[in-house]
């Protein structure tokens, strides 16, 4: 829930120092080599699996206010239109917290920790953006063909795939594609 460089986040200068080695070491091995880029995190099931908006537990629906939905209580007040809230704040959520006491929650706001802002969430994709272009440009310097997995995988998670008559997508749980941690692929996946 925080994106912090060095932190949450490898700075751009040690990954690109730490990837150069290793493909430099592994073309040095004679193997034939294809590296991929990486994923957008902010697009998987952890990011996405909980609204960011006050849901009636017993129809899943939103509840709305004057025909809104009511966002759910961060560090600073009502979470601003764009946030994310991480499968860490479930439990928390389960307990009321987050949301405002005259729906029945806690009144106590998510920590820092299970939400993503719309800065933080632009701090990650543009370090994902640079690392992609890192990739691209020492694997290409090295002769190393790259798929792009990260154009690979935001196409499975937001369109899905058909795969012997079962619809797979990146649906958290029922998806098929992403295990339980809502980052990491199932076997299918």
């Amino acid at each position: 829930g925080r994106a912090i460089d060095g932190v949450t986040m490898v700075p751009l200068p040690a990954f690109r120092a730490a990837y150069a080695q290793s493909v430099s070491s592994l073309r040095a091995t004679g193997a034939y080599l294809v590296t991929a880029t990486i994923p957008d995190v902010t697009l998987s099931p952890f990011a996405n699996a909980i609204p960011p908006y006050v849901v009636n537990p017993s129809t899943g629906q939103p509840v709305l206010i004057g025909g809104q939905t009511v966002p759910l209580l961060g560090p600073t007040g009502p979470l601003a239109a764009g946030s994310k809230v991480t499968l860490g704040a479930s439990s928390l959520l389960a307990k009321g917290v987050g949301i405002p006491a005259a729906l029945g929650g806690s009144g106590q706001p998510l920590p820092d920790e299970v939400i993503l802002d719309p800065s933080e969430l632009a701090i990650i994709r543009d370090r994902v953006d640079a690392i992609n272009a890192s990739i691209r440009e020492i694997a290409g310097a090295a002769s190393v063909p790259v798929l792009d997995l990260n154009a690979f995988t935001t196409d499975l998670l937001t369109n899905g795939f058909s795969y012997a008559g079962v619809t797979l997508d990146g649906a958290f749980l029922t998806g098929g594609l992403v295990g339980f941690d809502g980052i990491h692929p199932t076997e299918i996946g």
